[in-house]
């Protein structure tokens, strides 16, 4: 991964999107992800959505502290379902899809000091999106 895949799509329209800032375990963590799962997925993975200043988080509807805004969090491309992915303990956020349960969104929370579920990666914090 480069640094513009976790760029702020707003593209710098907001004076706090002037820089990006990911944690570096965040990454680590993706990278430790997409290793295993181009062991069985041909379509590789992506990141679909990484860093958001607070007024793009507002405008594409995310949480009111959504681990985007503290670089602790991305969006995936479909790739790996919920529970295999908690037992790889990579991530102490897992956001599936409410149908399948494939993951489209990690964050490693318990590193963001922003944790009100007190997920880890032994124990993450998941939950279902609608669509």
């Amino acid at each position: 991964f480069s640094f513009r895949h976790f760029a702020c799509k707003c593209g710098g329209a907001n004076a706090s999107c002037a820089r990006i800032w990911v944690r570096g375990d965040l990454i680590r963590a993706l990278e430790q992800l997409r290793k295993r799962v181009s062991a069985y997925a041909t379509h590789g993975m992506a990141i679909v959505s990484g860093c958001r200043c607070p007024g793009h988080n507002a405008h594409v509807g995310g949480a009111s502290s959504s681990q985007h805004m503290f670089g602790a969090a991305a969006d995936i491309q479909y790739a790996v379902g919920s529970g295999l992915l908690a037992r790889w303990r990579l991530f102490s956020g897992i956001g599936r899809s409410a149908a399948t349960h494939l993951v489209r969104h990690v964050d490693v929370r318990h590193e963001s000091g922003h944790n009100p579920t007190r997920g880890s990666r032994a124990h993450p914090t998941i939950w279902n999106y609608a669509r």
